[in-house]
């Protein structure tokens, strides 16, 4: 972990972007290329890239701000070879870290209910189920609306 990076993502990351979405996600849970360059170019977003210096860009995040007080984590990925090695908890500290200095100090999420791996870490991080989103993902491909108020969670953002 200590030779990765976190940067923020430039429109020249969004080829990269896009290859290890694939690489994280199947559909229809994955982007298309040009939905990176639109994140990117959002107003008010905060993405961030964790960098090893010979793999290149191995874990992304994209949080927009959802409401006056609220972001929403677009998407957060870690190559398959990196995860469990804290990359994906510094992502959202750093990323919910920028958000605090905005004035946002809630966050959003969407989870496909069968994506338990990422519900455990989200859980961990203190993160609680809001809702079931039925056929959020497509037809019969439901998710859940996880919410955080990181201003009562040690550990998140500063």
């Amino acid at each position: 972990m200590s030779r990765i990076a976190t940067r923020p993502c430039t429109p020249d990351d969004a080829a990269d972007m896009h290859r290890l979405d694939q690489v994280c996600f199947d559909a229809p849970f994955s982007f298309e290329r040009t939905t990176f360059d639109i994140l990117l170019e959002r107003p008010g977003a905060v993405s961030l890239a964790a960098v090893h210096p010979k793999q290149g860009v191995v874990g992304f995040i994209i949080v927009e701000p959802f409401s006056a007080d609220a972001t929403i984590v677009s998407t957060i990925d870690v190559h398959p070879d990196w995860r469990r090695r804290g990359i994906g908890r510094r992502l959202l500290h750093d990323a919910l870290g920028q958000a605090t200095a905005r004035g946002l100090f809630k966050s959003y999420l969407q989870v496909y209910v069968g994506n338990v791996g990422a519900i455990a870490f989200y859980r961990r991080l203190g993160y609680r189920m809001v809702k079931l989103l039925p056929s959020f993902y497509g037809e019969g491909i439901d998710g859940y609306l996880m919410f955080l108020d990181f201003r009562t969670v040690a550990g998140i953002a500063p």
